[in-house]
């Protein structure tokens, strides 16, 4: 194949590759995964303000602060449930890790929501 073919340069007598179509279509292949994944993001980013919109909209303020003392108290239930590190693993970590992030699935959040018994707002998640 003429474009994959190497030529040598009679002055210097180097080798030197040829800039061939494949290079060219890794590059562009690339670029789409990065457009897909940046894609991807921006719709979870709109998903999660749509998601935090409606629960400020349809939940008075007892109900979303009720929700919220529920969600709080699912996540120490989750941080009691994972085991303890060894203790060379700390050794290893110098400095504890203090903060985690508060991350809830969305099925653990429409459990909580069904057990405080708010069809309408599972009704309208469900259609996001």
């Amino acid at each position: 194949d003429a474009q994959e073919a190497s030529t040598v340069d009679t002055e210097t007598d180097e080798i030197t590759d040829l800039p061939t179509r494949r290079r060219q279509r890794t590059h562009s292949i690339s670029i789409r995964g990065s457009v897909t994944r940046h894609s991807m993001f921006l719709d979870y980013q709109k998903f999660e303000r749509s998601v935090t919109t409606l629960l400020a909209t349809m939940l008075d303020k007892a109900a979303l602060t009720q929700f919220m003392r529920a969600i709080k108290q699912h996540g120490k239930d989750q941080q009691n449930a994972q085991p303890e590190p060894e203790q060379s693993e700390i050794a290893a970590d110098a400095k504890p890790r203090t903060t985690t992030l508060e991350v809830i699935q969305l099925n653990e959040m429409k459990a909580i929501l069904e057990d405080q018994e708010q069809s309408q707002v599972l009704s309208m998640l469900s259609k996001l």
